[in-house]
C-alpha cells in the first residue's frame, strides 16, 4: 500500500527522471524500515523476497489501474523506474546490505 501511494506521488509530482532516481531509493528504504518496525525487526528466510514483491506490485499498481480503467496499457517510465529502484532498495535493506 505504501509503495502504491509513493509511486503515484512520485510519478504525479516529479516530471524529471533524475529526481525519480534520487527519490525512489529513500522511498524504498522508508518502506522497508516501516515493514521492519511492524515485524519487530524479525526477518525470515524469505521476508526480503516477499517485501520486494510487495513493493514491486504496489509500485506497478497505478499502471494496472490505468490498464483496467482505459483498457490499454500506457507505460510510464517514471513509475517503472520507481518500482525497480524501490524494489532493489527494499530487498537490500531487508538483507541488510545497504
Amino acid at each position: 500500500m505504501l509503495s502504491a501511494i509513493a509511486g503515484y506521488l512520485i510519478a504525479a509530482i516529479v516530471r524529471w527522471l533524475l529526481f525519480v532516481i534520487l527519490l525512489a531509493a529513500p522511498a524504498g528504504g522508508a518502506i522497508a524500515e516501516a515493514a521492519m518496525r511492524l515485524t519487530g525487526r524479525r526477518r525470515g528466510r524469505y521476508s526480503a523476497l516477499i517485501a520486494a514483491a510487495g513493493v514491486l506490485l504496489g509500485g506497478l499498481a497505478p499502471l494496472l489501474y490505468i490498464l483496467l480503467v482505459s483498457g490499454r496499457f500506457i507505460p510510464n517510465l517514471s513509475l517503472l523506474l520507481y518500482a525497480g529502484i524501490a524494489t532493489a532498495a527494499v530487498y537490500g535493506r531487508f538483507r541488510m546490505r545497504i
